[in-house]
């Protein structure tokens, strides 16, 4: 009887274990990351705010007022790319309405028919040869772009997130700026890859600095290669002539390769050299645990001796 109470016993907690969630607690970078994305995500909605007041005064006689707008359309972009790390990796679902291709698309596996919208739909609507006449789709556009931004910190509610993906995100980033940004991909009549560039690494710059504020062997390299990207791309902006093979090859590949290096040195409990979450490795068991000696030594004079014994006479 006393063998079935103390397994039921030890049931129970394990079930109890496993319904109760562990409380985490964000840390100070994570904390950082959400507080500057609430901002410039503020600033982002005040930029689209502008864009929509431009467009309401456009005037196919006044060619100042289609400039206008242009112009308040390169300053959205720019504030989008300031938060463009975050939303496309936590709120994916969410930052297709601001920078997706004008083209029909339709998503599989549901074949279900999406309307082109954002930034881009925007920008091609503006480079019309009669844009006020298309002044209508603009502002439907601008204020789905408006309104959107501007319950973007209502999303952050319930939203948990850890330095290792804060940090995958940036990597993500790099590489999107890198293989799209700078090749005009998604501002081919703007041609405002270059400074959209900057304002990237700039985010970057500011997610990355409590993480490198420590001890941190590569936190000097990592900030030499930034500041390098980052004087380039403010030296020269202009889309034609900005020498991308030496931005890449001088500052973007060594920073995204000692950036890697710093997230290897920094362990997680997932392995990022794992091929997949169901690789035996993929979870790096003992991360955040003293293994020393003493600590073993120990583990074994309170638990080994017990278990055994509790093993033993359940087999009675």
């Amino acid at each position: 009887m006393k063998q079935v109470m103390v397994v039921a016993v030890l049931m129970g907690w394990i079930a109890l274990m496993a319904v109760v969630p562990a409380d985490r607690e964000k840390s100070a970078a994570v904390a950082h990351t959400l507080k500057y994305f609430r901002e410039q995500a503020r600033l982002f909605a005040e930029s689209a705010a502008d864009l929509s007041a431009s467009i309401e005064k456009l005037d196919r006689n006044s060619p100042a007022t289609i400039n206008a707008a242009k112009e308040a359309l390169k300053r959205c972009r720019a504030q989008y790319k300031s938060i463009e790390f975050f939303l496309d990796y936590f709120l994916s679902s969410t930052s297709i309405v601001y920078n997706s291709p004008p083209v029909h698309e339709v998503e599989e596996p549901f074949m279900e028919y999406r309307e082109p919208t954002g930034l881009q739909v925007i920008e091609a609507l503006l480079f019309e040869e009669d844009a006020a006449a298309r002044q209508r789709e603009l502002l439907q556009q601008a204020m789905l772009v408006h309104t959107s931004a501007a319950d973007l910190p209502s999303l952050l509610y319930g939203l948990e997130i850890d330095d290792r993906q804060v940090l995958e995100s940036i990597r993500l980033e790099l590489v999107r700026m890198s293989a799209l940004g700078i090749a005009g991909y998604d501002a081919p009549e703007l041609q405002t890859g270059i400074p959209e560039a900057g304002r990237s690494l700039m985010a970057v710059k500011m997610v990355l600095q409590p993480y490198l504020s420590g001890p941190c062997p590569e936190a000097d390299n990592i900030n030499l290669y930034l500041d390098k990207a980052l004087k380039l791309t403010g030296e020269d902006s202009d889309f034609v002539s900005f020498n991308r093979l030496r931005f890449l090859t001088d500052a973007v590949l060594p920073l995204q390769h000692h950036l890697d290096v710093f997230i290897q040195r920094k362990g997680w409990a997932l392995n990022e050299n794992a091929s997949d979450i169901f690789n035996p490795v993929a979870l790096n068991l003992g991360f955040g645990q003293d293994t020393s000696s003493p600590e073993i030594q120990l583990g074994r004079a309170l638990f080994l001796t017990p278990v055994k014994l509790f093993l033993c006479k359940l087999r009675e």
